[in-house]
Order: C-alpha cells, then structure tokens, then sequence
C-alpha cells in the first residue's frame, strides 16, 4: 500500500466531510468589543507569535475589546503564566481530538460560536483548513482577518475555499521573510499601526551561570529534523574531555527520555543530567535561560533560547530556509549550522526559500561532529577561564 497517497487521501475526505458537518452550529449574536484571535500550531509557532498578543491589548484599535485566544493547548501553560495579562479568555484545542472525535470538534466550535466575535483575525502564514480556518468560519464574525498567505498545509482548492470566509486578507512582503516579520507585517495591518517589534522575548533573560552548564536538546518534532543521537553523544563526550568541569542537562519531552539515557550512559560520568519529560514548559523555559550555551536541533528549544538570549548552536536540515531560519536578528548570539552541501543553494536567498518551502535537498545527517564541535567551543570561549 503507498501509505503517503493513503493518508493524503484521508486527509482529503476528512476536509470535505468538516466543510459540511461544520457549517450547522447555533445561530451567530455579535457581542460588541469582542475579539478572537486564533492560534493553533506548535510551541516554536507561539513563540513567534505571543509578544503581538500585547500589542494588540495596547493598541488603541482594540484595548477596550474582551480578547479571547483561541489556542493550541499543547502551550496551555506558557500562555496562561505569560500572556493573562492581555488575553481575558482562553479557549483550548487538543489537535488530535480535534481532527478524530467528531463530538469534541463541534463541542470547540460552539464554544467559539458563542464568543460573538466582533472581529476574528488569523495571522497564521500557511493556514490549515481543518484548524484554523474552520474556527474562524466557526467564529460567524463578518470582521474576519488573515493571511493571503500560501497552500503549503492543504491542496490550494480547500485553501481558495477558506479565502471567502475572511472579510480582509494580508498580504507581506515577498520571500524569504522570517515568521516573526510576518508576524509583524500582519499585525502592523490588522492594527493599522507600526510595532516596535524586532524578536521575540520571554519572560525568562538569560543569566549566565557561574559554572559553565551545557543544554543539549537532541529532539524534534519530526524525525527527519533530528541530528543522529550517536553524534549527540561523542560531542557531549568532545565537550565533557575540553571542559572537564561543566555540566551537561539534556532536555526534551518525554518521547525524548530514551535519547537522554543513550546520552547520559555514553558519558558514563554523574555530570550528566537527563531531564527530558520532567519539565513542565515554564521551567523548560527558565532551565534554558540559566544555560551557558545550548546545542539543539531544530525544535521549540531553538525559539525558547532566542528569545531569551542564551547563545546557542542549532542544526537545521534547510527547510523552511528563509521563514523560521536563521533568525535574522535575535536576543543572543546563535550559530546556525547548515549541511556543507547546503551553502550553495543560500547563494540565492529567494531561489533557497522558494526550493525548501516543503522540504530539503540535504539531510541533517550530513551534519559533521567537527562543524558542531568547532561553534560550540567557540560560543564557549568567554568561559575558557573555567576549563580544566
């Protein structure tokens, strides 16, 4: 069975089935100074995201509006510790509920049917039909803001679809444009005033320890994004024989547990300290924060560190290239490494974007041990004091 046409063609009928089944919701009763605004992607997404939410609580446009987000509830506890102050109502998404439990969905539809949005705004890029889209349809609000964006989540029939459900559609700048300049581009609209924006923040600033620390993150949410676990390992080892008294934590969800241990015993030294799972977000926050340097690969870790200002080395694979790397500008300092093979296709910043909108010519396995040694150290230099 080619399983890839299987799930495309799942993915397919499911959408005409939610096109149908969505549109029988109660009736719509426009609440005044009433605002919805609509996020559901990942953690890295947020991060990108979250510093527009005060903004738009500031903005003279909508400061008096009762703002509801509507969220992925797979950052549930980030948004509630940092972002109350500008949100007054959350209303959360479980993704996969979202998509398998038929109840469940029409139960979050209504729920934001019954906001009487004023106004909806999306400011997701590349929207999803069954996600976002469907909520602000769900929204009935006339006042329906997002972005013309592009059909890199759906087949561009759907997306020409959920075009008629918004009222305004923005439009940014050509390609490449890092997500949080989109970000900015949209709400510079939606608003109708300019940000002062540059990079994402957290509350957590980085603090650098008195001891040198090492974060890895070896994990990521997709495979294909995971520089091999072998290579995680011996750099540890490289790192651990130059800095013989640092300290190493690695960190990740509980999927990740199994790769910390390989990490943890390759060392064979209690200077390793697995704490994949045993985080809760705010801490994971905090805990990279408080790192002398963080080597990740391409995950939410990546974000949490700059927008924290923690210096940090991130393997990337190249898709994307342009949109969520490298950060143009930043709150500390980043080295990003590319495989070798893939410097010649950022010769051309647009023809590279364009290339690796949906995927890459390289791997992250093509990565060397010594590219990733050689930042690391060299992010590690202002500590050398301490080494040995």
């Amino acid at each position: 069975m080619n399983w890839k046409r299987y799930f495309r063609l799942r993915h397919f009928l499911k959408t005409i089935r939610f096109l149908v089944a969505d549109q029988f919701l109660p009736e719509y009763k426009k609440r005044d100074k009433s605002l919805v605004l609509v996020k559901t992607e990942a953690i890295g997404d947020y991060l990108l995201f979250r510093n527009f939410l005060e903004q738009v609580k500031k903005s003279q446009k909508y400061h008096d509006y009762r703002i509801t987000l509507v969220g992925n509830e797979a950052w549930k506890s980030l948004a509630e510790a940092w972002d109350s102050s500008w949100v007054d109502d959350f209303i959360w998404i479980n993704r996969k509920r979202f998509v398998d439990d038929s109840d469940y969905r029409k139960s979050k539809l209504v729920e934001v049917r019954l906001q009487g949005a004023a106004v909806v705004a999306q400011a997701n890029y590349s929207r999803e039909v069954v996600f976002g889209d469907s909520l602000v349809r769900a929204s009935g609000s006339e006042q329906a803001w997002g972005s013309i964006g592009d059909a890199a989540n759906d087949l561009p029939v759907f997306k020409n679809i959920a075009d008629s459900w918004y009222s305004h559609l923005s439009s940014e700048p050509g390609i490449p444009l890092f997500e949080f300049g989109k970000n900015n581009a949209f709400f510079r609209q939606f608003l109708g005033v300019e940000t002062d924006l540059q990079f994402p923040q957290t509350p957590d600033t980085w603090r650098k320890p008195g001891t040198i620390r090492i974060g890895l993150f070896p994990g990521a949410g997709e495979k294909i994004k995971q520089w091999p676990i072998a290579k995680f390992g011996e750099l540890a080892k490289r790192l651990g024989e130059v800095y013989t008294g640092a300290s190493f934590v690695v960190l990740g969800g509980p999927d990740d547990f199994s790769l910390g241990e390989e990490i943890r015993k390759g060392m064979q030294s209690d200077r390793v300290e697995n704490l994949c799972g045993k985080t809760s977000l705010p801490e994971l926050s905090k805990l990279i924060a408080e790192l002398s340097i963080l080597i990740t690969n391409d995950s939410s870790a990546y974000h949490f560190a700059a927008a924290s200002g923690t210096p940090q080395v991130c393997l990337l694979m190249g898709r994307h290239f342009g949109r969520f790397s490298p950060y143009p500008i930043s709150r500390g300092k980043i080295i990003e490494i590319y495989p070798e093979r893939f410097q010649a296709y950022k010769q051309n910043l647009a023809e590279c974007a364009r290339i690796t909108q949906y995927g890459s010519p390289c791997t992250i396995e093509e990565i060397g041990l010594d590219a990733v040694l050689n930042a690391s150290l060299s992010l590690l230099k202002d500590e050398i004091s301490t080494a040995r």
